[in-house]
């Protein structure tokens, strides 16, 4: 059973309760989140995993495969790695309300900070993570706050944040241009009115087998484990014909207001009389059910003192049976009873027929419109009570019915890729396994293409969304698919791109294994691997015995968390050609008692040497009586007459403007110290590059071809990246690492420019060099 309240007035615990219990943000403009952030990127989720962190908290790691980067140096090459706070590990868990999540197949527009090690996390947690959506209408969409819920907060003139939504193609123009430093007007946000939400299918379940994510109006019953879509009277409405009904009993009467009868009529009416929906309401006889007993008999109780809590004016209960049923993408809980209770002495017509419709339309699921996205405060079902709609469904109230209720649901959603084919390395002779994700009405075609995104030249494959490309020997070959559906437009995947290694390349393997290892109860165990073979190398550990893959703990050699009890790890290596490598299983023997004994020192921090202005990250690994407490100094052990301010976590970020040298103190829970080495962190002298001769626009005659050059300053060595097309625009790299660059033979009007590398960042953009076939005019477009 659900229970809802509806209460009148506002209620001052209601309006503070989200400073008390979740974050408050100050919100910046979209302009500013585009300069705060360090990096800018369209990415899918492809992989997560827990993992312990110092300061006793679990946080989630989320691996991605990057589609697009709009702004920082992010190679689209290797996964990019995001940590969020909140996560569970062998039954302890860690909530951070308004940290961002990402299902794995989930495509968002992230933007990207630091935390506090030094790590790539979303910036801002939820103000960072923008969803890509569609509605009823097939309007694609930018949202935020979808899966983590409202955004509460305030603007840079302390009004109360009301989060816009934007549209898709719009809002990803402002962002391109506002991260190279053109000027954009935010012309993107999308009235709210005009915005009708469905479900959108997720990809992922639970256990039980049905959808993780609830309907998006309805309210989702948590016992037992059930978590399907929501709530929904089962086929009541949807009879041939029509006629379908559900009828409630009126219990009392509620003599304060003129007309009772006559106003559940007109709170019923407003949900009949949607015209997307087959919702059928109507009032019976007088009864005598009881209140909130699944009996099967629906109820009105009017004037009702003893059922309807505390300062509320209306209260409603509705049960739902494990009869669940498939309805637009989801399994729907069916509804068995619903009832409802009106307090008495409410004197207010309006007001009486207000709280009537806010809880009938609870009796057909619907939550509270302010409870997460889409959210508004302007509907008859938001929680507090404007007193002024009577029985007049608002904007949000009509999307909500005409959704749930929708006798034709199936509306054709044109098809997207929700999981994109992945970039892969095999070695020569082997072949590649290729596939795509995608949503939208079904039946679904697929045409694989040998190339780049869009090149339709060489058909290849067969009409599903996995293709397998056959034994290769060439470098690098690419490949894309279209797929169409039964309504345009068609979408085309990304391209994935096979490198095959080239011969000689030495598949892992491993020569140092992980060691089996005996630890007092609490403590943590350093494990270890040493492979060789044709690296760069990747590592996944896991809980359990070799090949077992269930339990993911971490992608690198690691601490161990504390243990209590007899743990088994393992870890998998993969390099640049197959086979990956397993490794033996290391057996962690957990003895009883404290066995306090000083802590040793396993990882110790390590020096190197970084630019003005930049910083290091100085980590420290210890084992012994967990848990540990550090303390950083500047100079050398022991000399603890210079603590780093705020240094008491096992790594620390620092920024020194001149070479220094750091140690750390480690003290474990017995209270028993010990010193790690010195780390000298080096600060080189470094000026970032700088662009002091522009490439010039040409004129040059049709089919000829001309040199471009470009003068830059800095602390070299320097490298060059030419590109075809306009400043920012890295879509076509030309050229070689050279400050001069000699075009092809150019046919029509074209324009260069260059991106100048040195020992520190940032980067340098030189302007566009147009080249002019056609006038003779010479000209130079700057960015």
């Amino acid at each position: 059973m659900q229970k809802s309240r509806w209460i009148a007035g506002v209620v001052t615990l209601l309006a503070v309760s989200p400073v008390a219990y979740g974050a408050s943000f100050m919100v910046p403009t979209d302009g500013e989140l585009v300069a705060l952030a360090k990096g800018i990127v369209i990415a899918t989720n492809v992989s997560s995993y827990p993992v312990h962190v110092p300061d006793g908290w679990i946080d989630t790691v989320y691996e991605f495969q990057v589609e697009e980067v709009i702004k920082g140096d992010i190679d689209v090459s290797a996964p990019l790695r995001l940590v969020e706070g909140g996560g569970a590990i062998d039954g302890q868990y860690t909530f951070v309300p308004e940290a961002p999540g990402y299902r794995v197949g989930e495509r968002a527009l992230i933007f990207i900070g630091t935390n506090k090690r030094g790590e790539n996390c979303t910036w801002g947690m939820i103000l960072g993570k923008f969803d890509f959506v569609h509605d009823l209408h097939g309007e694609k969409l930018l949202i935020r706050g979808a899966d983590e819920g409202e955004i509460f907060g305030w603007d840079a003139c302390w009004n109360h944040w009301d989060e816009p939504i934007r549209a898709e193609a719009e809002f990803l123009n402002f962002v391109r241009a506002t991260a190279c430093g053109k000027a954009s007007a935010p012309n993107y946000f999308v009235a709210k009115e005009n915005v009708v939400w469905r479900l959108q299918p997720r990809s992922e379940t639970n256990s039980a087998g049905f959808h993780a994510d609830d309907y998006q109006y309805t309210s989702v019953p948590g016992g037992g484990g059930l978590r399907p879509g929501g709530i929904r009277w089962k086929n009541i409405f949807d009879q041939p014909g029509g006629g379908g009904s559900v009828t409630f009993q009126i219990i009392g009467n509620e003599a304060s207001v003129p007309d009772p009868m006559g106003g559940i009529d007109n709170a019923m009416a407003a949900w009949n009389g949607n015209a997307l929906s087959n919702v059928n309401y109507r009032r019976g006889p007088a009864g005598s059910a009881p209140f909130g007993t699944d009996d099967g008999i629906n109820s009105i109780h009017l004037d009702d003192a003893t059922d309807v809590p505390g300062s509320a004016i209306g209260f409603s209960s509705y049960h739902c049976a494990g009869d669940l049923y498939p309805f637009d993408g989801a399994q729907m809980c069916a509804t068995t009873d619903a009832d409802v209770a009106i307090a008495p002495g409410i004197g207010s017509q309006k007001v009486y027929e207000e709280a009537l419709t806010h809880e009938l339309g609870h009796t057909l699921s619907f939550r509270h419109s302010g409870d997460k996205a889409p959210a508004t405060s302007i509907a008859v079902m938001n929680a507090i009570s404007s007193g002024s709609y009577g029985a007049v469904l608002q904007p949000w109230d009509h999307d909500a019915v005409s959704t749930v209720y929708n006798p034709n649901p199936a509306a054709c959603i044109a098809p997207s890729i929700e999981v994109q084919a992945q970039t892969q390395t095999i070695t020569c002779g082997q072949s590649a396994n290729l596939s795509v994700t995608v949503s939208g009405t079904a039946p679904l075609s697929y045409q694989w293409y040998l190339g780049a995104s869009g090149n339709t030249g060489t058909p290849v494959g067969t009409n599903s969304p996995n293709f397998n490309t056959g034994p290769l020997t060439s470098t690098t070959t690419q490949y894309w698919v279209r797929v169409t559906g039964q309504c345009a437009p068609s979408v085309d995947s990304t391209t994935a791109t096979i490198t095959v290694s080239p011969s000689g390349c030495t598949p892992p393997s491993i020569t140092v294994q992980p060691q089996s290892q005996t630890i007092f109860s609490g403590q943590q165990a350093f494990l270890s691997v040493i492979a060789s073979g044709s690296g760069p190398f990747k590592y996944q550990w896991y809980k359990g015995a070799t090949g077992n893959t269930s339990t993911p703990v971490g992608p690198v050699p690691t601490l161990t968390p504390a243990l209590a009890f007899t743990t088994q790890i393992w870890v998998r290596v993969t390099g640049q050609c197959n086979p990956p490598a397993d490794s033996a299983t290391a057996t962690i023997t957990v003895i009883p008692g404290s066995g306090c004994n000083p802590p040793s020192i396993v990882v110790q921090p390590g020096s190197g040497s970084i630019n003005q202005g930049q910083s290091a990250t100085l980590i420290v690994g210890a084992s012994g009586t967990a848990p540990f407490s550090y303390q950083w100094y500047i100079g050398t052990p022991p000399n603890a007459s210079n603590p780093v301010l705020g240094g008491t976590t096992q790594s620390i970020s620092v920024s020194p403007a001149t070479t220094t040298t750091y140690w750390v103190r480690v003290t474990d829970r017995c209270n028993l110290p010990t010193d790690s080495a010195a780390a000298t962190i080096t600060v080189n002298d470094c000026t970032p590059p700088s662009i002091t001769a522009q490439p010039a626009g040409q004129q040059i005659a049709v089919g000829s071809s001309t040199t471009l050059s470009v003068a830059a300053a800095g602390t070299g060595p320097l490298h060059y990246q030419w590109f075809q097309g306009t400043s920012c625009d890295t879509s076509m790299p030309v050229g070689t690492d050279s400050s001069s660059f000699t075009t092809p033979l150019i046919t029509s009007e074209t324009s260069f420019w260059v991106r100048v590398t040195g020992q520190c960042s940032p980067t340098a953009i030189s302007a566009t060099a147009a080249i002019d076939v056609k006038s003779g005019r010479q000209r130079a477009v700057r960015h």
